[in-house]
């Protein structure tokens, strides 16, 4: 789950990278909307999914501790 988490964290750094990068962004002087919601859309996924990735990882190693002080005890 530390990979699956590491890779969230490149795609949301390279995605954050590419919409900063974005020239077309700006149509006649306005922000196009369309091309904001799509990058916040993944940008907001991406983020989604490192929560829930690091929530996992959390949990298997919660799970993984308690079996194993019962089998300790």
């Amino acid at each position: 789950m530390n990979l699956v988490l590491q890779l969230f964290q490149v795609g949301s750094n390279y995605w954050l990278a590419k919409w900063s990068n974005d020239a077309e962004m700006m149509v006649n002087g306005t922000v196009d909307k369309s091309r904001r919601d799509l990058y916040l859309g993944v940008y907001g996924g991406l983020g989604v999914g490192q929560v829930v990735s690091v929530s996992v990882s959390s949990l298997a190693l919660y799970l993984g501790t308690l079996a194993a002080a019962r089998v300790l005890h």
